[in-house]
């Protein structure tokens, strides 16, 4: 009995509620609200984009240095070739041996070419000047079979270049004075050809002269010999 009264409680409240009861959220005005938009702030966008920390658009590229540049294109070459590649504590070791080689060689040709470092270049002066010798009237002929004979080949060369000069001064080629330099004398020699000759003849006076270099009697010869060609040139 009291199951029934209760069901029937329940019913009735619900036919209520359906046939004549209203929710109050009907009698609730209808609202209807704008969204504002967020206001852009160029200002701060502005400033966030100026620092490359956050500058996402930006792309970067990474700048070799000409060592992995090089080593780089040796590892290209290899993996064509050889399927192969070789690390840059590899590629260290490689550069140091070819410096080192490469060093050596340069030793090797400086040694053998000893008498090139003392050379002076045609464009550059030769600021050596001859002593106060008075080479009128003298007899270099003479003089040089004197020290040929006596072995003093150093000498011999000086007499040698002296004779020289001589007859470039007799020829009108060069106005000798004491302690002129042989710059100055190469300057007045209009021929091009002949200076040029004068030139190298001067170098090589100088260097047995005045350098480290070690007249002998095959050095005395070709000195000689360079130097009657021009006396030859001269007088021709």
């Amino acid at each position: 009995m009291r199951k029934l009264l209760f069901i029937l409680i329940l019913f009735s409240g619900g036919f209520v509620s359906a046939n004549g009861a209203v929710d109050s959220l009907f009698y609730a005005p209808d609202e209807f609200l704008k969204v504002q938009p967020v206001q852009y702030d160029t200002l701060t966008y502005d400033k966030f984009k100026r620092q490359k920390f956050y500058n996402y658009y930006e792309i970067r590229q990474e700048t070799k240095s000409l060592y992995r540049m090089i080593l780089d294109w040796i590892n290209d070459w290899l993996s064509d070739k050889y399927r192969r590649t070789i690390t840059s504590q590899t590629f260290d070791i490689i550069l140091w041996a070819v410096g080192i080689l490469f060093i050596l060689i340069t030793g090797v040709i400086i040694y053998k070419n000893k008498t090139g470092l003392f050379y002076v270049s045609p464009k550059k002066k030769i600021v050596y000047s001859i002593e106060d010798e008075d080479i009128e009237g003298q007899n270099f002929d003479r003089l040089i079979e004197s020290a040929v004979h006596r072995e003093r080949f150093a000498e011999a060369i000086r007499w040698q270049y002296l004779k020289t000069l001589q007859v470039l001064h007799e020829k009108e080629c060069i106005a000798y004075e004491a302690f002129k330099t042989v710059n100055e004398y190469a300057y007045e020699i209009q021929d091009s050809e002949l200076r040029s000759l004068f030139r190298d003849l001067s170098k090589e006076f100088i260097y047995f002269r005045y350098g480290k270099g070690v007249a002998g009697k095959e050095i005395f010869s070709v000195f000689q010999s360079e130097s009657e060609e021009l006396i030859k040139r001269i007088a021709g």
